[in-house]
């Protein structure tokens, strides 16, 4: 299965470079390229830790993978199709259709100001706070706690399922910007980071570890 997945992944490399993009950096030649990078690595087993892929997740990769793919040229095709309207109905008047939408206040509000990078930043912060929140009352508690009062819980049971993936790689990119940034803000992403992930109790004097590092 593996094979016919790398085969799928340097299949759609070619086809991207040659016929569609004709360009490395497209979102199709790097995602596929990066898969096919990552499990032909895998598949050669250079490590003697490395366990077999079940075929649950095997399937779970052909799927994402087959429908990333199917999407991007779902997407290619309409863009097409829209290039080809538009040539054929020069008439169409793009100014009442942004006027049309302009009339709703809150898309109004929302377009109608220039986010900078600080300001996305900024609500991304605001956002990963709100989630933090979410998490911790649904968890009804946090890790670190659970692990001081010897609790039977662990950070596995920690979140709300798949949310806490995209949580976590939302406060993995925040806390790589701000690392090079003034402000506290970097501390916050640490802080949170490290109590959702107490494992042992080594974890917990390794919190200092990092704030220190990070100072």
């Amino acid at each position: 299965m593996i094979i016919a997945i790398l085969i799928l992944l340097a299949s759609m490399c070619i086809i991207d470079i040659v016929y569609i993009n004709k360009k490395i950096y497209s979102p199709i030649f790097v995602f596929n390229a990066i898969w096919l990078i990552t499990l032909g690595l895998y598949e050669l087993k250079l490590s003697t830790l490395q366990q077999d892929l079940s075929n649950r997740t095997i399937f779970i990769f052909l799927i994402c993978i087959v429908s990333y793919n199917i999407t991007c040229l779902v997407k290619l095709l309409l863009n097409i199709k829209n290039i080809k309207i538009n040539r054929m109905k020069p008439f169409i008047n793009k100014e009442k259709v942004k006027e049309k939408i302009f009339n709703y206040t809150i898309i109004k509000k929302i377009l109608a100001k220039n986010y900078t990078i600080e300001d996305k930043v900024k609500i991304g912060k605001y956002i990963v706070l709100i989630i933090f929140v979410i998490q911790t009352i649904y968890s009804r508690g946090l890790p670190l706690i659970w692990k001081l009062t010897g609790s039977s819980k662990v950070y596995i049971d920690y979140g709300i399922p798949s949310l806490t993936g995209a949580w976590y790689g939302l406060i993995i990119c925040l806390g790589a910007y701000s690392f090079f940034k003034k402000g506290l803000d970097k501390y916050i992403y640490i802080l949170i980071r490290y109590i959702n992930t107490i494992k042992t109790n080594s974890n917990i004097y390794n919190i200092r570890s990092y704030f220190l590092y990070y100072t």
